[in-house]
């Protein structure tokens, strides 16, 4: 069985990914599955890749089968569209925990899914179409130009978010800050990553170095690849080391810090309720129980001014007397 260096590649790859599934599902069981979290964008990356790299192991050992190279051809222009939607939700989080005066106009990151969803049918429709004919200057090609412009707008907006949101780390909670962090640092490999689509997309078809089925391996492994592992790489670590948010329910919310202050303003809500519970009315006045005892307050009456007088009011305070 006769691997080649594109396929060395792809093994490479399926090592990588393998734990970096399980350690996504790790960190989506921890944090909640809630899209807009991010991680469960690294989850179905690393699927992709995984199934993607097997078919690029199959393929070579059976060149005839157009099947199997048209699916690894689909499945490697799959990659910048969950990167872009992992750092949206990382953003989504961090900006969910600033105070609402400082946070993004509340469907921003809804909003830029849009548009990389879009990239993403255009980039797999033009890798079907560039796959079965990758040196003619065909229709897959025009799609691919569209979602690459698409990706890199994408881009330049959540690369914006991310440095605005550094003008504003001094209101987001401390433990959040690691995903702050770690977006920042993602930005010149994402970067890296989209010059490689880029330039494959609008590269001369007689020459190909930067396809993903044709172009040259070391270009892929150090400009695609290498790059995806490490954004990957920072984007797990940050959800392994951030702490799992207090209220799931409410997104980001304020961080976990807010539990406590949480719990005791239920605990607080939870005795007023009690005490409530346990006044009955009746015509004489409000009858309390304390410990058991039964206790009587009557209402004392207050006088309205006569343009307002309607009828006799009563204030909240109450005078105590001794039950019967």
């Amino acid at each position: 069985m006769t691997i080649t260096t594109r396929g060395r590649l792809a093994i490479a790859e399926i090592v990588y990914y393998a734990p970096a599934l399980v350690l996504a599902v790790i960190v989506m069981l921890r944090h909640g599955f809630r899209r807009q979290l991010g991680w469960i964008y690294l989850a179905i990356l690393a699927l992709v890749r995984i199934i993607g790299s097997s078919m690029q192991i199959a393929s070579e050992q059976d060149p005839s089968n157009t099947g199997l190279i048209t699916t690894a051809a689909i499945l490697s222009s799959v990659g910048l569209s969950p990167l872009l939607l992992a750092m949206a939700g990382l953003l989504k989080r961090v900006d969910d925990s600033l105070p609402s005066s400082h946070r993004l106009p509340g469907r921003t990151f809804t909003l830029l899914h849009i548009p990389t969803l879009v990239a993403l049918i255009l980039a797999i429709t033009g890798g079907s179409e560039e796959s079965s004919s990758p040196t003619s200057n065909n229709g897959g090609r025009k799609f691919m130009k569209i979602a690459i412009i698409i990706f890199l707008v994408v881009y330049v907006i959540q690369s914006a978010l991310t440095f605005l949101t550094l003008f504003k780390l001094r209101h987001v909670p401390q433990g959040e800050r690691k995903l702050v962090y770690a977006v920042t640092g993602s930005i010149p490999f994402l970067a890296v990553r989209l010059l490689y689509s880029l330039i494959g997309a609008f590269e001369s078809p007689t020459k190909l170095t930067f396809n993903t089925v044709v172009g040259n391996v070391f270009v892929q492994a150090f400009m695609a690849v290498l790059e995806e592992f490490v954004i990957v790489a920072m984007y797990l670590a940050a959800g392994l080391l951030v702490a799992k948010l207090s209220n799931p329910r409410d997104g980001a919310g304020a961080g976990p810090e807010t539990s406590e202050a949480s719990s005791t303003s239920s605990a607080a809500g939870d005795e007023e309720r009690d005490v409530r519970d346990n006044v009955k009315m009746g015509q004489q006045g409000a009858y309390v129980t304390v410990n058991g005892n039964e206790e009587r307050y009557v209402a004392q009456p207050t006088q309205t001014p006569a343009h307002q007088q309607q009828g006799t009011t009563y204030q909240p305070g109450y005078q105590q007397q001794r039950p019967y």
